[in-house]
């Protein structure tokens, strides 16, 4: 990154002086004199605190909307991660939902669906979710967070359930419901053996023999 914008954005953020109008007006006079490609290394090259006192200025300040974007991932994506909960708090949440309302930033949308993998999610969350990202990324991601929650319930997926899952190609989320012993016999045959021209052939074949060697084992217990 040009060292000379560094020093010059750094300078002024870390100047207490400042209000945040004439902070914005700072930051302004310096993007100006910069490269679009230069701002876009900007949200990599400073600390948290500048990153958090950049983002609470970013409305009043002109630069390219990649740029705003990138900021404001790197801003919510260290709140995620300095989460030291079991879940992201409902505050949180809801803040990052508000912000892609108003700016519809895809890096959001991406920390929601990593948040939703990881499960850093509650359930009775994901209705609010689910009105405002429609992606196919996040649509599995949902599905597939849903069907865990059962099985981590105590509850069984039963043949529908698990044609879901495949349908989406959640089979990450079927693994774990066959590791926990989670999925009816009628299920566990819904997971057929790939051909050796189909895609994702070795995570299908995994399945497969995982879902057949729980089936054997129900069916020696005559369950």
């Amino acid at each position: 990154m040009n060292n000379n914008l560094l020093l010059k954005i750094c300078e002024s953020l870390n100047s207490d002086g400042l209000s945040l109008s004439e902070l914005a007006t700072e930051i302004n006079h310096i993007i100006s004199q910069h490269k679009l490609s230069e701002q876009l290394e900007l949200n990599g090259s400073i600390n948290k605190q500048q990153l958090a006192r950049l983002y609470s200025v970013l409305n009043l300040v002109h630069m390219d909307s990649s740029v705003k974007e990138h900021i404001t991932w790197s801003y919510f994506k260290n709140k995620y991660e300095e989460t030291n909960t079991t879940y992201i708090s409902k505050e949180l949440l809801e803040e990052v939902v508000e912000t892609y309302k108003d700016s519809k930033y895809l890096g959001l949308e991406s920390l929601i669906i990593d948040a939703l993998k990881t499960d850093k999610i509650q359930l009775n969350q994901i209705s609010m979710l689910e009105k405002s990202f429609f992606s196919k990324a996040f649509i599995k991601e949902a599905v597939a967070f849903k069907h865990r929650e059962i099985v981590r319930n105590g509850g069984i997926l039963d043949k529908e359930q698990v044609a879901t899952l495949l349908k989406y190609l959640a089979y990450t989320s079927l693994e774990f419901a066959i590791d926990q012993h989670a999925v009816s016999n009628d299920g566990l045959l819904e997971i057929r053996k790939p051909s050796p021209q189909e895609n994702d052939r070795r995570l299908k074949e995994n399945l497969f023999n995982k879902a057949q060697k729980l089936y054997s084992l129900s069916d020696n217990r005559g369950d």
